[in-house]
């Protein structure tokens, strides 16, 4: 349930911040009235096709990927090397 109100808050604010703050993006918009609903279609196109949960899946990978990483790197006082072929 945390989870659930926790993306709808993120959900809410980055409505709010793309109505209001003008991004690169939208500073550089060529429409006449502006791309702020496009922004905000997209945004809801992302979430009815699950692009937008794996992106927050990915994400969440990455951070665990990261603390391992620095655990990792706490107990061995040195990171890994990795060895491209």
């Amino acid at each position: 349930m945390s989870k659930l109100i926790t993306r709808a808050v993120l959900l809410a604010g980055t409505l709010v911040l793309a109505a209001w703050v003008p991004l690169p993006s939208q500073a550089s918009c060529n429409s006449p009235k502006g791309c702020t609903m496009d922004d905000i279609y997209e945004s809801y196109d992302m979430m009815q096709s699950g692009k937008m949960q794996r992106a927050m899946d990915e994400g969440q990978a990455n951070v665990a990927a990261f603390h391992a990483l620095k655990e990792w790197e706490l107990t061995h006082s040195e990171a890994p090397v990795h060895h491209h072929s």
